[in-house]
This record gives C-alpha cells, sequence and structure tokens, in this order.
C-alpha cells in the first residue's frame, strides 16, 4: 500500500510558502518557489514565470492586505 502524503520538504515548502503570504513577505513566498516555475493561467499582462508570480502575488496583497490563508 502507497502511502498518499507528500515528503515533509514538500509539505514544509506548502507551509512556509503560505505563512510568508499571511506575513506579506513576497521575497520569502517568493524564495520557496522553483526557477522554472511556469504559470499556465497568468493574469493578463504578467509573465508566466517565477518573477510573474511574484508580481501578481504584490499585487494581490496590496489590493487586499487583509488577506489571510488558513
Amino acid at each position: 500500500c502507497q502511502s498518499k502524503t507528500k515528503p515533509p520538504s514538500v509539505n514544509s515548502s506548502i507551509l512556509q510558502f503560505l505563512d510568508s503570504i499571511n506575513n506579506k513577505d513576497v521575497a520569502s513566498a517568493s524564495a520557496v518557489v522553483a526557477a522554472d516555475f511556469l504559470n499556465h493561467n497568468p493574469m493578463p499582462g504578467m509573465l508566466p514565470d517565477k518573477d510573474g508570480m511574484t508580481q501578481t502575488l504584490h499585487g494581490l496583497l496590496m489590493a487586499f492586505p487583509n488577506a489571510h490563508i488558513d
């Protein structure tokens, strides 16, 4: 029987990413994302790469400063 849980490193990376967002720390969130990240559905005007994701995240946090992910 195979376990359906993710390796601890994946889980901890996801938690670190979410904690960074909740702390409004875009740089730390971006640091967790792979260099070859590809967004298959980027927001209009944004690049589909890691830099585009970082810009999108920054814009969303500016637009919704009270956002919190549980």
